[in-house]
């Protein structure tokens, strides 16, 4: 196991293998090297008899001096006959005196793996659609008797995204399937069957289902199923280990892929699909019959808890809002009205996909109606979407599945559930929708038989939310017949439908896919400036600050477009980028107003911590119902808690809300963070230690924090209630595990396994933060020194340097980063560069500076949270009564 160790740590700290000698073929003129792996070296060349470019393989002399020649050319000669669109055909194979090689086509594009590499998590429709024509060239190939045995991102190539799946039964071709005695690796560990691992000669086709499972659990969840440091360790996950949740790691997920999913990675091949061809029908019945708005989990967090929680929080704001509107005014339903009312997304039973964005943008003009009555409060759409699909699915239960009225009023708490469907005869829609009472089960009214061309439904839509809010208005408020009257149309169809596709990967976290939508959704319709909105949003979850504070400025200019709840919004963005506290908590205040028990109320609740307002946080948090609606399922909303409670010392409340925390998530390492955090402040130390040991073995959270970052919270928590010893200890387990990361490489518990570079840099800063932690400056000060090559203006590596210098007693130099700092604050940076000059001149003694670089730092944005009784660098100001005024909680 010792020496496996080594070898791993060679083949991942970058050092590039010994270099061949470019091989001399009278057939081909080589240009010039294409990459290299473990079996091969590919050079791009001309064929000169047939005067084409083509991919050149040249076997490595070790591996070819270990195979049988003349089978190795006898097997290719038999590949070359495969004939399948989605399969990138072998050409010819040769050997020139020991060298054996073969050739390929010369594709433009990339390999799937560069594609994860960029992009990460690949959006679902876009992976559905891979995979399954992946799955029916496999199909084709099976039926001629050939299985490829290499399965994996690398293997399969994107042509103008197109699939096209290479080296196909090469494994067979080199007569190997796993490792040889030579210590080459034929076949890659992270996708391989559990029996391919145990070498049974018996294994057939399903053992390239399992392995075109394996990249599907990776295109969407961003990592395979099965990591480690070992290529023994991954295997043996294979054999015995269960497939961790894809839904842990990507909520959107729904439970009928994850169980397609699971059955390709069942570890006997007689509970796999019979065929690839049947898996691939599995995939195209599953995207056919999908529903267009997945129930949202967590949102996309921030990558980095170095600033612990609030970088974090930031994003989940972005992502978790809602900006449909609902009841002005925000008063409470009386007894004279009908509570609160849900307009569930119609039903598309055409039979066509194209009409599917019709349901969701019936809902959303019928309930942008319903809002502006204040008799009325009004559940937003897309609550409503996610509270449809969770109660018609099987996790609600057979009696929810069987009556979705009464299964969306429990998930919502509304009183009348509006639903109906989209039916086509001929070149005509026709709608019917139904009002219903849901806790008397009593039908109110049915409008049924409204018609509208397949072409433009726009009539049909605006014919539908006249009759509804006639009848509403006849019940409860004849206000509503003035807005019946005023005439507003909606944006036209297709600007709705670019809109419906960006909320569809909006609503999965996916932005950089909605951005594009949005955008085409406005250019379309001009007067639909909510896109243009939404838009903004995307380019803030994306860091594109700039980007979206202009496209707020133009929203601004069309404020009167947008509903109430989309202008306060609206005022919330323009304050957030503006860092001013106030005015954020008070746009987002009035926005959970007139969208109670949504996620508005969460961002509500949050923003107000953010603002040194943790009892009004807590107030707001603990008048949400966690148990169903839009915190379902939502892992932030109990982590927030915890940490409000330990804000206000309320640590026993904490611990309890870190015990609930656990035993709903007890697969994600965020979840024990209340708990430790509790011990800490205590100093526990062997119930702490308890808890480690359960999480020492969980893979990094899809949020991006791993175990060392879970050791330096729980370090710096210990500090910071003067546990000291315990403290160190603390620190020099984690500063041991990132190092211990650094030098093996990415693997099952860093940030980003996906981009080793950029998973390796992701390590170095925590791990640079911790040796400051320790004393240990100068290898601190060497990190930092790296870092900047690759970061020159990274305002958090600047300040570090300056932290150093000031630390090792250097006070010009540390006054010296103080200024460059100051020289290179730009805009966006909410607070960070006047906190990093706040700690830079504390630890010089400066305390009065300190003191007002530190309300600079607020009044530019900077977050309030636990980091201000934790942090080292300003401990020294804690008995500064300018300080602690400016810290205090407000009321």
């Amino acid at each position: 196991m010792k020496r496996e160790r080594v070898a791993v740590s060679k083949a991942s700290s970058g050092i590039e293998p010994p270099k061949l000698e470019v091989p001399t073929l009278e057939e081909y003129h080589i240009e010039r090297e294409l990459g290299r792996g473990g079996e091969a070296i590919v050079y791009l060349a001309r064929e000169l008899r047939h005067d084409r470019v083509v991919a050149l393989k040249v076997l490595r002399p070790e591996l070819s001096a270990s195979i049988h020649s003349e089978r190795f050319l006898r097997e290719i000669a038999t590949l070359s006959s495969l004939a399948h669109p989605n399969i990138l055909p072998l050409l010819a194979s040769g050997k020139s005196g020991e060298t054996l090689y073969y050739t390929m086509p010369f594709i433009e594009g990339e390999s799937l793996r560069r594609l994860l590499e960029r992009e990460g998590q690949i959006p679902i429709g876009e992976a559905i659609r891979i995979v399954r024509e992946v799955a029916e060239a496999l199909d084709h190939a099976h039926r001629h008797g050939i299985i490829h045995r290499d399965i994996k991102p690398e293997n399969i190539l994107m042509a103008d995204g197109r699939p096209l799946v290479a080296d196909f039964g090469i494994a067979r071709a080199l007569g190997q399937s796993r490792l040889t005695h030579s210590g080459l690796a034929i076949g890659s560990p992270r996708y391989m069957s559990p029996e391919q691992v145990g070498s049974d000669p018996h294994a057939d086709a399903r053992s390239d289902i399992y392995s075109l499972g394996c990249v599907l659990y990776e295109l969407l969840a961003g990592d395979p199923p099965f990591r480690g440091t070992t290529s023994n360790q991954v295997c043996a996950q294979h054999l015995a280990a269960p497939v961790p949740s894809i839904r842990i790691l990507r909520p959107t997920v729904s439970r009928a892929l994850e169980r397609i999913v699971r059955r390709a990675l069942a570890k006997s091949p007689a509970d796999r699909f019979r065929t690839s061809g049947e898996f691939a029908t599995a995939l195209r019945r599953w995207d056919e019959n999908r529903s267009r708005f997945p129930h949202a989990g967590d949102a996309l967090l921030a990558p980095f808890r170095s600033q612990p929680l609030i970088a974090t929080l930031a994003v989940i704001l972005l992502a978790g809002g809602s900006l449909w509107t609902t009841r002005p005014g925000g008063s409470r339903i009386t007894a004279t009205t009908p509570g609160r009312v849900v307009v569930a997304p119609l039903e598309n039973r055409t039979g066509s996909a194209e009409f599917d964005p019709i349901g969701l943008m019936l809902a959303d003009w019928v309930t942008t109606g319903l809002q502006r009555v204040r008799a009325l409060e009004v559940v937003p759409t897309p609550i409503a979407a996610q509270a449809f699909r969770f109660a018609t699915s099987r996790a609600a239960g057979e009696r929810s599945a069987r009556d979705p009225v009464r299964g969306v009023a429990a998930e919502t708490g509304a009183q009348i559930v509006v639903t109906g469907a989209i039916y086509r005869r001929g070149d005509r829609l026709l709608f019917r929708v139904e009002a219903t009472d849901a806790p008397a089960g009593r039908l109110l009214v049915t409008i049924e038989d409204v018609e509208a061309s397949a072409v433009d439904p726009i009539p049909g839509v605006e014919e539908v939310r006249a009759r509804l809010m006639g009848w509403f208005a006849g019940q409860y408020d004849d206000r509503i017949s003035s807005e019946i009257a005023e005439g507003v149309r909606p944006p036209v169809y297709q600007a709705y439908v670019a809109f419906s596709e960006g909320l569809d990967h909006y609503i999965s976290a996916d932005f950089a896919a909605a951005l594009p939508a949005f955008l085409r959704s406005h250019a379309v319709d001009s007067s639909f400036t909510a896109a243009l909105l939404y838009a903004s949003l995307c380019h803030s979850n994306l860091g594109q600050y700039a980007q979206s504070d202009s496209l707020l400025g133009i929203v601004q200019s069309h404020r009167e477009q947008l509903t109430e709840y989309q202008r306060a919004w609206l005022d919330y963005r323009l304050a957030f980028l503006a860092g001013d506290h106030t005015a954020a908590l008070s746009a987002i205040r009035a926005a959970a107003s007139l969208a109670p028990d949504s996620k508005a109320s969460y961002n509500y609740a949050v923003t107000a911590f953010q603002s040194g307002r943790p009892a009004e946080a807590l107030a707001v948090l603990t008048g949400i119902a966690p148990e169903r609606g839009p915190m379902r399922g939502f892992l932030p909303y109990w982590d927030v808690l915890g940490a409000v409670h330990h804000a206000m010392g309320r640590y026993d409340l904490e611990r309890e809300v870190g015990e609930k925390e656990r035993q709903l998530y007890p697969e994600r390492l965020l979840a024990f963070i209340p708990s430790l955090r509790a011990l800490a402040v205590d100093g526990r130390l062997q119930e702490l230690d308890s808890v480690l040991r359960q999480v020492e073995t969980l893979p990094a959270d899809p949020v991006g924090f791993n175990l060392g970052d879970l050791l330096r919270e729980v370090a710096e928590e210990l500090r910071a209630h003067r546990h000291n010893d315990a403290s160190e200890r603390m620190f020099e387990r984690a500063h041991r595990w990132y190092r211990l990361q650094e030098q093996v490489g990415p693997g099952l518990h860093t940030v980003d396994v996906r981009n080793p570079g950029h998973a390796r840099s992701s390590i170095r800063r925590p791990l640079a933060r911790v040796a400051y932690d320790l004393g240990r400056y100068e290898e601190a000060d060497s990190l930092v020194v790296l870092l900047r090559s690759e970061y020159p203006r990274d305002p958090q590596l600047l300040g570090l340097r300056g932290l150093l210098e000031a630390r090792r007693g250097r006070r010009d130099g540390a006054l010296a980063v103080s200024d460059s700092l100051r020289a290179q604050s730009e805009p966006y940076q909410f607070g960070a560069v006047a906190l990093h000059r706040a700690r830079i001149v504390a630890v010089l003694g400066d305390r009065h500076s300190a003191v007002a670089r530190v309300r600079e730092g607020f009044a530019e944005g900077a977050p309030y949270d636990l980091w201000l009784h934790r942090d080292h660098d300003l401990a020294e100001l804690r008995d500064e009564p300018a300080l602690a005024s400016l810290i205090a909680p407000q009321r």
